[in-house]
């Protein structure tokens, strides 16, 4: 969805469609769309679901308890040795939209509007309010002081907790001379901690470091 037009991208975190998404994602401007387009938009889900735990306690309580499910199907193509290849895709995945843990504590975000099923597996009574749910969250990501607004200018990187941090863009219009382009990749923690380890250890970091 994101690569295939210029228009407006709603509120989201990568994969909801996985069970264990990639939990840090990067994006690198290479091109930046003309006329101040493309604007990246960044919105702390944690601390969109603590405003739902204090303000509205039924709505959260349904998006810790819920489960929603997300798709997301279709196909890329991967060229590869001068060859293109067809990637063909059917994710699915079922799970609550806000993440607690044993202590009530927020530890994951995952959703995506225009990934979401439109199918409930629920009581036919519970849908309306699920979906009262799911408007206040989203009602909560676009007030204005909740949002990080902000342009990237050509070279800039950007890195946020994809479980964590929902984010979204600005519409554009590219020209046949400025053809807006961004090149992104994704993270697990395991592993950036891992290297974090190597590179302490082959800088012979003190011990009373604090550990990852």
């Amino acid at each position: 969805m994101a690569y295939a037009h210029g228009g407006e991208l709603p509120y989201h975190t990568d994969f909801p469609s996985l069970s264990q998404p990639p939990e840090l994602q990067m994006l690198y401007m290479f091109q930046k769309a003309p006329n101040n387009g493309g604007l990246s938009m960044f919105v702390d889900g944690f601390y969109i679901a603590e405003l739902m735990r204090e303000k509205y306690s039924d709505a959260f309580k349904i998006l810790t308890e819920t489960p929603i499910e997300f798709i997301e199907e279709g196909y890329d193509i991967h060229e590869r040795d001068g060859k293109n290849f067809k990637f063909i895709f059917d994710m699915a995945s079922k799970h609550r939209t806000i993440k607690l843990d044993e202590s009530g504590n927020v530890i994951k975000i995952q959703f995506g509007n225009a990934m979401r099923s439109w199918f409930f597996d629920i009581e036919p009574e519970k849908i309306q309010d699920v979906y009262r749910a799911l408007k206040i969250f989203t009602s909560l990501c676009y007030a204005p002081e909740n949002q990080l607004i902000f342009p990237l200018e050509n070279g800039d990187t950007v890195l946020w907790a994809n479980t964590r941090c929902l984010h979204a863009r600005s519409g554009y219009q590219s020209t046949a001379e400025n053809n807006r382009s961004i090149f992104g990749c994704y993270f697990m923690w395991d592993i950036v901690k891992s290297r974090i380890r190597v590179i302490r250890d082959k800088l012979n970091l003190k011990e009373n470091q604090n550990a990852l």
